[in-house]
């Protein structure tokens, strides 16, 4: 089976985080350049979201560009964040919360797309059980 662009995302997030905060607990506190050094490591392709180096912005700038003409003016689904994977899953999850802060705390931004991952195949093992297609 091949895996759709949202469980991509998910993997490849966690992948990086993972590495990311391991890095950063080792006393390499410079963020930006530790992702930069493992996207230098792992070339991706990321079109959209890629100025982030975020596979989280990159598929919600996707799902964003693609819906541009369908969402109302100012309301729900608005801004690109709106189609984050982890907020599809916690809707007050956003990574720049400073309780996980992606920049300030990657350890426990790590912690927290492990514990939205884990949330998100509990829903999907739900909703198939329900008969609901999986995403």
């Amino acid at each position: 089976r091949r895996r759709t662009r949202l469980e991509r995302s998910w993997r490849d997030c966690q992948r990086l985080w993972k590495w990311v905060s391991k890095k950063w607990l080792e006393k390499h506190r410079d963020v930006h350049n530790l992702k930069t050094i493992w996207f230098l490591r792992h070339p991706f392709k990321i079109r959209s979201g890629g100025e982030h180096k975020c596979f989280f912005c990159a598929y919600a700038t996707k799902k964003w560009e693609e819906n541009i003409g369908n969402r109302p003016p100012r309301t729900e689904k608005w801004t690109r964040c709106d189609y984050c994977p982890g907020r599809l899953v916690d809707s007050k999850f956003h990574c720049i919360n400073a309780q996980y802060h992606y920049f300030n705390h990657p350890d426990l931004f790590c912690k927290e797309i492990e514990r939205l991952n884990i949330l998100r195949l509990r829903q999907e093992t739900v909703g198939r059980s329900q008969g609901r297609p999986h995403a």
